[in-house]
């Protein structure tokens, strides 16, 4: 689906930073999204009918998996809490394109229930933010492009900071790299 990202150098406060820029792996997957979305998007699921998912109604994994279930053929049903008047009424953002993908967005302030009401076996469940084990197929590519990345940069010693939600991203990181891997 994606190729690997750049790996580019920047001055900054008298030292060398390198970012890995997965902001450009592609226009509607990118971020660690694209990395813990890879395994969904790159495998086939011929008895899913419908994805199903919760989160913020702003969110990056929301807008992502609007875009999983439009490719792939399938329902989309994504609770959250609440989404304000405000947005409701003048939709932007993630919101807006979820929209526009075909999102079945259920407001609920008990998401676990009503989630429960769609599971099935023509369902796919992704986890809030998509935590969870599939993850580490795409966050295992990313290490290994770091690898080739910081070897090519010939980086002696060399640290890892994200930022991260749910340490997904950090915990399959550093399960696959040799270097350390700092989260905030």
């Amino acid at each position: 689906m994606f190729s690997s990202s750049a790996f580019q150098s920047h001055f900054f406060q008298n030292r060398t930073i390198y970012l890995k820029r997965d902001d450009l792996l592609h226009p509607d997957f990118s971020g660690n999204k694209a990395r813990k979305f890879y395994y969904f998007l790159t495998h086939e699921f011929p008895h899913i009918k419908r994805v199903v998912s919760s989160g913020s109604n702003q969110s990056n994994a929301m807008y992502s998996l609007s875009i999983l279930a439009r490719l792939k053929g399938w329902e989309f049903i994504y609770v959250c809490d609440h989404v304000p008047s405000f947005l409701r009424e003048n939709p932007i953002g993630n919101y807006k394109a979820a929209l526009e993908n075909g999102i079945r967005l259920i407001e609920s302030s008990n998401r676990e229930a009503v989630l429960l009401e769609f599971i099935d076996e023509h369902s796919l469940h992704v986890s809030e933010g998509g935590r969870q084990s599939e993850a580490e197929e795409g966050i295992k590519r990313l290490a290994d492009e770091l690898k080739v990345d910081v070897q090519k940069a010939g980086l002696k010693e060399p640290y890892l900071f994200l930022p991260s939600g749910t340490g997904t991203t950090a915990l399959f990181l550093q399960k696959h790299l040799p270097f350390p891997v700092f989260y905030m």
